[in-house]
């Protein structure tokens, strides 16, 4: 009996050990990217006029690909060296075949010695919906920008 009562604290003290690291690593995780923590001025400036192409833009929700060409423009148009980049890959090894497009935005310096890419995902909040979130998970979501900047 005592055996038992030892084992099942084990389990149990395991457990909540277990849902701590998880929880501990989710808030590791999703705290930079919900209070949007960037200490890169170039890229925090880049964000701004994302956000304020898709703003702009908003009405051409409907056409991903006019919309990305119209931001990247945009962005030409604000002195960034933008261009949208397109990955494929073929099936393998379990996984399936796909396709994904992005802006990239090239920083150098005036030497053209330092060289950044900076890639602009503009349905980024949308690569996290799930069939049936919990209501944690919605306001999670909620809080993540629609389009995101990162070097």
């Amino acid at each position: 009996m005592m055996l038992s009562f030892l084992v099942c604290r084990m389990v149990l003290q395991n457990t909540l050990v277990s849902m701590y690291d998880s929880r501990q690593v989710i808030e590791d995780v999703t705290i930079p990217v919900l209070y949007n923590i960037e200490l890169d001025l170039f890229q925090n400036s880049l964000s701004t006029v994302v956000t304020d192409a898709l703003e702009l833009f908003s009405f051409l929700n409907y056409n991903k690909s006019i919309l990305r060409q119209s931001v990247m423009k945009y962005l030409r148009d604000f002195g960034y060296n933008a261009a949208i980049c397109k990955t494929k890959w073929g099936s393998s090894g379990g996984v399936t075949s796909g396709n994904y497009e992005f802006i990239d935005v090239i920083r150098s310096d005036s030497s053209n010695q330092m060289i950044n890419h900076y890639i602009i995902d503009l349905d980024f909040a949308a690569e996290f919906e799930i069939a049936r979130p919990t209501n944690y998970y919605k306001r999670m979501l909620q809080s993540l920008r629609k389009a995101k900047v990162k070097k």
